[in-house]
């Protein structure tokens, strides 16, 4: 039975917690597929349909203004944000900071 008092995150809250784990994992790459970095639900592919229109999902002309606001309700992925959280959570744990070669 689900606690009615804790609150649920939304979508966009529960894919960014994701990602910030996935940031932390040890991973060596990490792909994102762009409908989801802008938050878009279209279809990319209909299976079994032959059309000029599959396969070609393209970003709204707004999508920047659309990403913003996005941004702004949590609603989207905000990669930015992500990892910044990743790298505080990091140093956090650890004391030191990230490196590179």
């Amino acid at each position: 039975m689900t606690d009615p008092t804790i609150a649920r995150p939304s979508p966009g809250q529960l894919i960014n917690k994701i990602f910030v784990s996935m940031l932390k994992s040890n991973a060596r790459h990490l792909v994102i597929f762009f409908p989801d970095l802008f938050g878009m639900t279209d279809r990319f592919n209909e299976p079994g349909v032959f059309s000029d229109a599959n396969w070609r999902l393209r970003l709204p002309h707004d999508f920047d203004e659309n990403y913003r606001q996005g941004r702004t309700s949590e609603s989207v992925l905000d990669v930015a944000r992500c990892i910044e959280r990743a790298l505080s959570d990091h140093r956090n744990f650890t004391g030191r900071e990230i490196t590179t070669p």
